[in-house]
């Protein structure tokens, strides 16, 4: 608000306009799959976000299989949208299989799936696929109650062309000012890049992971769309010396898309490329080590000797986990490090007996190096 007031606002005649054309193209890649576009891990998002882009719903199953499940739209507000509920309560032991089906097409939205009978009520969050006219939204009830009157209504660009007052319709559209016009009043700055990263590699986090691609790709080329954030990101492997040509194909930032596929060879060129590098020690802290953010659990039965050497990242989908990092010697000598990728594709048995060989796959070589 100290910004406004400098300039000596006191009301606005107009609307207040979320717009996100600094990240141009569509919000999501069109090879992730519909049931992951409405998950929290599946937003995407265009230039202005709010809350991540999340929706939240306040759930529980109900008393007996085949039940609806009850489900209550919970923060930020979207009165905008109407979600329906197809979903049912599941047997004993389905767990949580709850998916929104949405899309910034349309302001409708539908809940399908099943919620296990003996699950807990929990908050479930999805996809809010509305991030800059939600933020326009709180922004302009906020300003109302600091005192400051505003005529129009929250608005959004619309097709990066025109000012959208009404989700949903395409009437009374007007032309959206061109960006290099608009006048600056305030400004803030995002944490370090380090920190960034820090977060994004230890909550396995998809929504800082595609931001931070499309930015690149903004950077590099004046374009956020995704086809130029994969040619800039390519430049990048580039001139680190990394030769993509025959290991790599990506599709997005964060590994939604089945259309991803990296070698564990690629893997390894990478990280031996990084721990040179001069932002190493940032980038081996940004990796969890067993017991740290998505890791919580792996190698509870090792001695803490061995896990605090350990830092990985993994990636998993149905039927996939990968797990790729770095285990440090005793010593802490660069070149003692051990650089590993482990990658398990289309098997069909128990994940935590997967994911048990790899922990013990990782002490054995943790122990050829202490």
């Amino acid at each position: 608000m100290l910004f406004l007031t400098k300039a000596g606002i006191k009301k606005i005649e107009g609307n207040i306009v979320g717009d996100g054309r600094y990240f141009d193209g569509p919000k999501e890649v069109s090879t992730w799959q519909y049931e992951d576009i409405g998950t929290y891990y599946g937003t995407g998002g265009d230039g202005l976000c709010f809350y991540r882009n999340i929706k939240e719903f306040a759930t529980s199953a109900g008393a007996r299989e085949g039940d609806a499940v009850s489900m209550k739209p919970g923060y930020p507000d979207t009165p905008w949208m109407k979600y329906t509920y197809s979903c049912k309560t599941g047997r004993r032991g389905v767990g949580d299989q709850l998916y929104l089906y949405t899309t910034d097409l349309a302001p409708i939205a539908d809940v399908r799936g099943l919620f296990g009978v003996d699950r807990k009520p929990k908050t479930v969050q999805c996809s809010n696929k509305y991030g800059a006219y939600t933020c326009a939204y709180y922004f302009r009830n906020h300003l109302v109650a600091k005192g400051i009157a505003v005529s129009g209504s929250a608005a959004d660009i619309y097709a990066g062309k025109y000012v959208r007052t009404e989700i949903g319709s395409n009437e009374g559209l007007k032309a959206a000012p061109k960006q290099s016009k608009l006048q600056i009043l305030g400004s803030t700055f995002s944490p370090a890049l380090s920190r960034i990263a820090f977060i994004t590699n230890q909550r396995s986090d998809n929504f800082y992971a595609e931001a931070c691609l499309r930015a690149l790709g903004r950077e590099m080329t004046g374009s956020a769309s995704y086809d130029s954030s994969l040619v800039a990101q390519k430049r990048v492997f580039k001139s680190m010396g990394l030769d993509i040509s025959s290991q790599v194909s990506l599709a997005d930032g964060s590994g939604l898309s089945r259309n991803n596929w990296v070698s564990p060879a690629f893997f390894c060129d990478f990280l031996r490329t990084m721990l040179k590098s001069k932002s190493a020690a940032s980038f081996i802290e940004s990796l969890p080590k067993p017991g740290e953010g998505t890791q919580v659990g792996r190698m509870r039965n090792e001695e803490a000797s061995v896990r605090e050497r350990v830092h990985f990242k993994s990636g998993s989908m149905d039927g996939v986990r990968c797990y790729s990092g770095y285990i440090e010697s005793t010593d802490g000598a660069k070149d003692d490090t051990i650089i590993f990728s482990i990658m398990i594709n289309s098997f069909s048995g128990s994940n935590w007996k997967v994911m048990g060989q790899i922990d013990k796959l990782i002490a054995l070589m943790a122990n050829e190096n202490k």
